[in-house]
C-alpha cells in the first residue's frame, strides 16, 4: 500500500495546544505479552521517531514524555528520556518516582526543542535486580510491514543495545510518546492520510482510496465534514459522525466509478477533512491508463529450492508443468530456503529477508516480488515469498500474476568473447509515466543464471537420475538489490562486464565425493548461461517495497552464433567449446585422467562427441 503524507493545515484562529507523537499509536498490548531482559543491571527501552514524523513540529517544544509499562515491582530508579540516538546522551530527561502500571505521564526537567530533520530516539530506563517483566509494546507493527516500526523497539542492558523491531514476537513499537505543545498548535488538530491498494488503475475500472483522519490535538472533534475530487473536478462533500479524542482516528473508504475517471497518467485525488475552523489536506497521485499504455508483461519467478529439502520435488515438478502448459515466465532459483546446498551462493542469503521475521522454508517462490493481499501467505506480515503447491494449487496464483500490466520494458543483449571468457552486456530500458507513479527511485537489477547443473543428491531424485538444477542463481552482476537509473526522458541503457570463471567457487558450502574424498567441482557451462536483467523498487525497511515491475531475458552463448545467415566452408569446421565428460558423467574443461568424452562445439551449430584416453 502506497501513502500519501499526512498534511496538517491551520486555521486562522489558533489556540495554545499539543500533540502526542509515538509510533505505538496509543496502544498498547496486555501485560501478559510483556517483554524483558533477564539479570541484574540497567534496563532500557526506546524507539526511534523518524524525522518525517517531526517535520511539522520542528522549532517547538517537546515538554512531556507518556510511557506504559506492565507492572512497577521489581524495578527502581526509573527516568524517562528523549536523545538523539538510543546510545546518545539525554536531551531531556525526567525522573519517575512513583511509577504505575499502564500509561505515566511525566514532564521533562526542562523543554527539549524539536530538531528539524533529526530523528529522536524516546525511551526509558530502571534498575533491576532480576529479570522484570514490564516493557509493553503496541500499535502498527512490522507484520503489517509497517516502516517506521523498523526502529519500534530498541532493548538494552547496561549500555548495550538490541534492535528487536524485526525479531519474532516482538510486534508493535515500544509504548513511549513525546508530547509536543506550543501556542500554533491547534485545541484540535486534524491530519489527513490517503492510500490506494491500486495506484495504476485501468479506465475502465474504478478507483478505490481510504482516508483516515486523526485528531492530533487534545480537544475534541465531534464529528467533521470531508470533499474530495479527482483531478480538480466536481467535489464530492460528505460528513462524519465520528468523535475524535486525542490520537484516534476514523477511516472513510471511497470508490470512484469508472464513468467519472479517463485516461490520464498523472491523476490526482484531493481531500479535505474540516471540523469548526480546523482543517487538513492531503493529496494523493494515480494513473488512469488504457492498454496502449501497457508492455508485454515478462514476469520474474524467483524460486526457493535445495538439495536438502524433501519437498522441493514437488515444486520443480509444479513448474515444468507450467511450462508445458504454455505458461511463459523468466525464473531465477536461489538454493536456499531450507538449509543450503552447493550451489548456495551469499546473495541467495540476503533474499532471505524478504521471508519475513518468522522464518524461512522451502519450497517457496516470489511473483515479481508481489507483496499481493490476494495470494497465500504462511505468515501473518504481508511479503512476496509464497509456498509451491501441486500445479492445479499454483496455477490460478500464476495466472493472476502473469494478468498483471507492466509499465516498462527491459531488453538485454549479450555477446560473449570465448578467448577472454568476457560477458558484455548491455541493457535497454523503457518506461511511461506510470511508473514514475508506481516507484519514485526504481533501480536496474542484473544476474547470471545456469541452466542444466548437474545435480549431487537432490531429494525426491535417485542418484543416477538425469535430474538436472535449471536457473541456477550463479552470480550478482549489478548490485544486490540494483542499481539507480539513469534517465534520459523515458528511456535509459545500462552495460556491465563480467569474466565466467571455469569453475564457480563462490558456494557457501563446497561437497566432495563420498568415495574418494575429493572435492566436487562446479564446472561453468558458457552455453548454459543467460542473463537476467530486471527493473525493481527497494525498500530496505519494507518488504512489501520491493516489487520487481518486468524482466527481460537473454542466453549468453547465441550472441555467438545467431544471426549468422551462412556459414563459410573457411569457418564452419571451426570449434568454439570443448568439454570433457568423465565416465560418470561429470563435466570439465580439462580432460580427466583415464576416459574423457569430448564434445566440440563448432562455429556452425555443429556437435560431435570423441572417446579418448588420457594416460
Amino acid at each position: 500500500m502506497v501513502s500519501a503524507v499526512a498534511l496538517i493545515a491551520m486555521s486562522s484562529t489558533a489556540f495554545a495546544g499539543s500533540v502526542i507523537v509515538g509510533l505505538c499509536d496509543g496502544q498498547m498490548s496486555d501485560a501478559s505479552q510483556a517483554k524483558s531482559k533477564p539479570g541484574s543491571g540497567t534496563i532500557s527501552a526506546a524507539c526511534v521517531i523518524p524525522a518525517g514524523m517531526l517535520s511539522d513540529y520542528a522549532g517547538m517544544n517537546i515538554t512531556k514524555i507518556r510511557f506504559a509499562i506492565a507492572k512497577t515491582g521489581g524495578l527502581t530508579d526509573l527516568q524517562a528520556w528523549v536523545r538523539d540516538s538510543v546510545q546518545g546522551v539525554d536531551l531531556g530527561s525526567a525522573s519517575v518516582s512513583s511509577p504505575s502500571a499502564g500509561w505515566n505521564e511525566v514532564s521533562l526537567s526542562s523543554p527539549v526543542v524539536v530538531p528539524e530533520g533529526q530523528d529522536l530516539a524516546i525511551g526509558y530506563s530502571f534498575n533491576q535486580q532480576k529479570s522484570c517483566k514490564t516493557i509493553l509494546l503496541g500499535g502498527p507493527d512490522e507484520d503489517n510491514d509497517y516502516t517506521p516500526a523498523f526502529n519500534g523497539c530498541w532493548i538494552g542492558k547496561n549500555g548495550t543495545w538490541e534492535n528487536r523491531s524485526e525479531t519474532s514476537g516482538y510486534d508493535g513499537s515500544v509504548c513511549v510518546e513525546l508530547v509536543i505543545e506550543d501556542d500554533r498548535l491547534l485545541a484540535t488538530n486534524l491530519s489527513v492520510a490517503l492510500s490506494s491498494k491500486q495506484l495504476a488503475v485501468n479506465k475502465d475500472s474504478a478507483f478505490a482510496f481510504t482516508a483516515v483522519v486523526t485528531n492530533l490535538g487534545e480537544q475534541a472533534a465531534n464529528g467533521y465534514q470531508y470533499t474530495y475530487s479527482i483531478n480538480g473536478g466536481t467535489p464530492v462533500t460528505a460528513s462524519s459522525t465520528a468523535l475524535l479524542t486525542q490520537q484516534a482516528h476514523d477511516t472513510i473508504n471511497v470508490v470512484v466509478p469508472a464513468s467519472q475517471l479517463s485516461r490520464d497518467l498523472s491523476s490526482n485525488v484531493t481531500f479535505t477533512a474540516q471540523s469548526g475552523d480546523n482543517t487538513a489536506n492531503a493529496e494523493l497521485g494515480f494513473a488512469v491508463y488504457g492498454e496502449e499504455d501497457t508492455f508485454n508483461h515478462h514476469l520474474l519467478l524467483e524460486e526457493f529450492s535445495t538439495e536438502e529439502c524433501p519437498n522441493c520435488e514437488r515444486a520443480i515438478k509444479t513448474l515444468d508443468a507450467m511450462r508445458n502448459e504454455g505458461f511463459e515466465f523468466n525464473q531465477i532459483t536461489h538454493h536456499c530456503g531450507y538449509k543450503s546446498d552447493f550451489l548456495t551462493v551469499p546473495a541467495d542469503k540476503e533474499y532471505e529477508w524478504l521471508y519475513g521475521n518468522d522464518g524461512t522454508y522451502a519450497p517457496a517462490a516470489m511473483l515479481d516480488r508481489d507483496a499481493d493481499e490476494n495470494y497465500p501467505r504462511q505468515v501473518d506480515m504481508l511479503v512476496p515469498v509464497m509456498s509451491v503447491g501441486y500445479a492445479n494449487d499454483f496455477r490460478p496464483i500464476l495466472q493472476y500474476a502473469l494478468a498483471k500490466p507492466a509499465f516498462v520494458s527491459v531488453e538485454p543483449s549479450v555477446s560473449y568473447d570465448p578467448s577472454t571468457h568476457g560477458i558484455a552486456i548491455h541493457v535497454d530500458v523503457n518506461k511511461n509515466g506510470i511508473l514514475d507513479v508506481l516507484c519514485s527511485e526504481p533501480r536496474l537489477s542484473v544476474v547470471l543464471i545456469e541452466d542444466s547443473v548437474p545435480q549431487h543428491h537432490q531429494a525426491g531424485y535417485s542418484s543416477d537420475s538425469p535430474f538436472r538444477h535449471g536457473h541456477v542463481y550463479r552470480e550478482t552482476i549489478s548490485s544486490t538489490w540494483g542499481d539507480a537509473i539513469t534517465w534520459n526522458g523515458n528511456n535509459a541503457s545500462a552495460d556491465y562486464s563480467v569474466i565466467v570463471p571455469e569453475y564457480w567457487t563462490n558456494h557457501e558450502k563446497v561437497e566432495k565425493n563420498l568415495s574418494t574424498g575429493a572435492e566436487l567441482k562446479d564446472s561453468c557451462i558458457v552455453r548454459h548461461l543467460e542473463v537476467v536483467a530486471f527493473v525493481n523498487a527497494y525498500n530496505p525497511e519494507k518488504r512489501s517495497g520491493c516489487r520487481v515491475f518486468n524482466s527481460g531475458v537473454a542466453k549468453v552463448i547465441p550472441s555467438v552464433t545467431d544471426g549468422i545467415a551462412s556459414v563459410s566452408a573457411e569457418n564452419a569446421s571451426q570449434v568454439i567449446s570443448e568439454r570433457y565428460y568423465n565416465v560418470a558423467g561429470q563435466e570439465s574443461a580439462v580432460p580427466y585422467k583415464g576416459l574423457n568424452i569430448i564434445v566440440r562445439t563448432f562455429a556452425n551449430g555443429r556437435q560431435e562427441k570423441v572417446k579418448v584416453i588420457n594416460k
